[in-house]
């Protein structure tokens, strides 16, 4: 992709296939990538290999995510857990220590800012 400016709108799309997954280290499940840049990064995580959880992972961002698809519970530091379900939207400071036990099916949008 390149640096420069363009005159106009421009457009980007996926096809999220089983070939835009790939291994994430940090949680152990698979991320297709759809931005990653030194502001920001952003990709839709799903339960890898290693199955649905629980996974501790401290965050180095705050994180937005979207729950696309399936269930799941989100624990932040000790508070009680939020239950995830479509359509439920978090916000997550950086620095908490977050907690996700999800289902096979679970699929979220996240935005590292």
């Amino acid at each position: 992709m390149s640096d420069e400016a363009t005159a106009g709108p421009v457009v980007t799309s996926w096809q999220i296939d089983d070939q835009a997954w790939i291994h994430d280290d940090e949680t152990g499940g698979e991320v297709a990538m759809l931005v990653d840049g030194p502001g920001i990064q952003a990709g839709i995580w799903r339960p890898g290999r290693s199955g649905p959880g629980p996974v501790e992972v401290v965050l180095d961002h705050t994180e937005v995510v979207l729950v696309l698809s399936g269930t799941g519970q989100l624990q932040v530091d000790d508070d009680s857990p939020l239950e995830l379900t479509p359509g439920t939207v978090v916000r997550i400071t950086a620095g908490a220590r977050t907690r996700w036990t999800v289902d096979d099916a679970f699929r979220e949008l996240w935005l590292y800012l």
